[in-house]
């Protein structure tokens, strides 16, 4: 058999279909004046010139790209793909099966290796398991003496992870990526991974090279 090829299409939107989805006056403005700097006038680029979820990126930052995506429901899936590869990178931090369960529930649902009312169980469980750290969390907090500060801290850090499992398994993208991004180098490998993902314009599972760039200071690009 030949080699199926699969074409990179980058996702791409208007300021129009922006406009029309309810982008606040600031979201709106803000890319407006980014479109206006590079190519002189709204009229001269137009209101229904694509511009690439990319572009939003660098000119508006993640969030606003994440809203514009999800005013593109073609690409729910991807946006899900998105949230779960975020959370995966703390998943380290996730001390409970069920939080790490309902991950793999979801990407499984997302791929059709799932049934909706798996992922509904999965991530019931998984938010029992995020109020359980953090109730944990809280009670380390009120006992802790300095000397198990660090201690106090990690459970903290687990019922967060916690917490951002159960808003994956939910599909709540913004909340995610926001949950999981510890750091800096967080938000910019999200920012890094998203840009991949709609310039290709389908998801790809996140490569053992990637994973490991969080790691190491975002030493290398995203390929």
């Amino acid at each position: 058999m030949g080699t199926i090829l699969i074409m990179n299409k980058p996702i791409t939107t208007t300021l129009r279909k922006i406009h029309a989805a309810g982008a606040c006056t600031d979201q709106y403005l803000l890319g407006c004046r980014a479109i206006v700097k590079r190519y002189g006038s709204i009229k001269k680029f137009g209101v229904d010139s694509p511009i690439t979820l990319a572009q939003i990126i660098k000119t508006n930052g993640l969030n606003d790209a994440l809203w514009c995506l999800q005013a593109l429901p073609q690409y729910d899936s991807l946006r899900k793909h998105f949230a779960l590869d975020c959370a995966e990178q703390i998943k380290d931090r996730m001390t409970d099966g069920r939080s790490l369960h309902a991950l793999i529930v979801a990407r499984n649902q997302l791929l059709g290796k799932a049934t909706d009312e798996e992922l509904t169980a999965a991530w019931a469980a998984a938010n029992d398991a995020a109020w359980a750290a953090e109730r944990t969390a809280a009670w380390a907090a009120e006992k802790a003496a300095e000397s198990d500060a660090a201690r106090a801290a990690e459970r903290d850090a687990a019922g967060a992870a916690a917490r951002t499992a159960a808003w994956a398994a939910a599909g709540a993208v913004e909340k995610t990526a926001a949950w999981a991004a510890e750091s800096d180098a967080a938000r910019e490998w999200q920012s890094r991974r998203l840009e991949y993902l709609t310039n290709q314009g389908y998801w790809t599972p996140v490569a053992k090279i990637d994973a490991l760039d969080l790691r190491h200071n975002l030493a290398n690009p995203i390929t």
